[in-house]
C-alpha cells in the first residue's frame, strides 16, 4: 500500500540520478564549446603570427635595400627575400585553408555533439516530466485516501485517534 501511494523507495534515487546527468550533459556541452572556442582563437592566432612574420620580412628587405649600394649583392638579397616572401605566403595561404577546414569540420562537429546532447536532453527531460506528473496522481490519490480515512473516522464509534495509533 505504502509503495502505491509513495512511490518505490529507490525511483527517488533514480529520479535524483536523471536530474544529476542532465545537469552532467549542460556541463559537458558548455566545456566542449569552451574547447572549441579556444581551438578556433589558436587557428586565428597563429595565421595573424604569419602575416607578423610576412610584414617583417618586408620590413627587413626594405632595410637591407637601404643599408647596401652593392647592386649585385642586393638582388641576391632581394631574391632570396622575395623568395622567402613567397613562402610565407604560400604558408599563409595552406595554413588559412587549413583553418577554414579545421573550423568547418569544427562546426560540423559542435552540431552533431549539440544535436545528440540535444536529444539525450529532451529525453531526459522527458522522463523527469513523466516522474512529476506520476508524482502529482500519486500525491492526489494519497489525499483521497486522507479523506476516506478521517472521514469514515468521524462517523464510527473509534476515535480518529485510535485507528491512527492501530488502537481497534
Amino acid at each position: 500500500m505504502l509503495n502505491k501511494v509513495w512511490g518505490k523507495p529507490d525511483e527517488e534515487v533514480r529520479e535524483l540520478a536523471d536530474l544529476e546527468t542532465t545537469r552532467k550533459l549542460h556541463e559537458d556541452l558548455r566545456v566542449h564549446v569552451l574547447e572549441q572556442i579556444a581551438e578556433i582563437e589558436g587557428l586565428r592566432q597563429n595565421a595573424e603570427n604569419s602575416q607578423n612574420a610576412i610584414r617583417l620580412l618586408e620590413t627587413r628587405l626594405q632595410e637591407e635595400t637601404a643599408k647596401h649600394s652593392n647592386w649585385d649583392e642586393l638582388s641576391a638579397r632581394v631574391q632570396v627575400l622575395e623568395a622567402e616572401n613567397e613562402s610565407l605566403k604560400d604558408f599563409v595561404k595552406t595554413s588559412a585553408s587549413q583553418e577554414h577546414q579545421a573550423r568547418k569540420e569544427l562546426r560540423e562537429k559542435h552540431a552533431r555533439d549539440l544535436a545528440e546532447l540535444n536529444d539525450k536532453l529532451e529525453k531526459s527531460q522527458g522522463r523527469v516530466i513523466s516522474v512529476i506528473s506520476k508524482n502529482k496522481g500519486l500525491e492526489a490519490e494519497a489525499e483521497a485516501i486522507d479523506k476516506l480515512i478521517f472521514r469514515s473516522c468521524s462517523s464510527d464509534d473509534l476515535s480518529c485517534e485510535d485507528l491512527v495509533l492501530g488502537n481497534f
